[in-house]
């Protein structure tokens, strides 16, 4: 009985000690909205970036709050990635259209985006 309650506790405590958790990367998401909010892109992108990295998954409004950022930077090719990898969580692709710039919309990126909406929304 000893031995089945050591076994136990020492599965317990491995499984709690390799779990992920997710306060980082939500006190992250948190400094980069606050970022972006005083027009520090780059900084705000950055702190995205490591958030991500951070977990497995990452939910799709931080990926859209990322494609905003590089919008923001002119960073189109990573407005791009972040924009397909929304698309492909959420299933949504409204907000390729509603948060581009002008400039953004002008770029082959928008255009590969735009039309491959379809084809990452399934």
């Amino acid at each position: 009985m000893a031995k089945l309650f050591t076994i136990t506790i020492s599965l317990l405590a491995f499984c709690v000690s390799t779990a992920q958790t997710y306060d980082y990367y939500y006190y992250s998401c948190n400094l980069a909205d606050k970022l972006y909010y005083l027009g520090d892109y780059k900084s705000a992108l950055d702190t995205l970036q490591q958030a991500f990295s951070s977990v497995d998954y990452v939910h799709s409004s931080n990926l859209i709050d990322a494609y905003n950022c590089a919008i923001k930077m002119n960073d189109y090719e990573k407005a791009f990635l972040y924009g397909k990898k929304a698309m492909i969580n959420s299933g949504e692709i409204h907000f390729v259209r509603h948060t581009a710039s002008k400039e953004f919309k002008k770029s082959t990126w928008f255009k590969v985006l735009q039309d491959s909406a379809n084809i990452y929304k399934k």
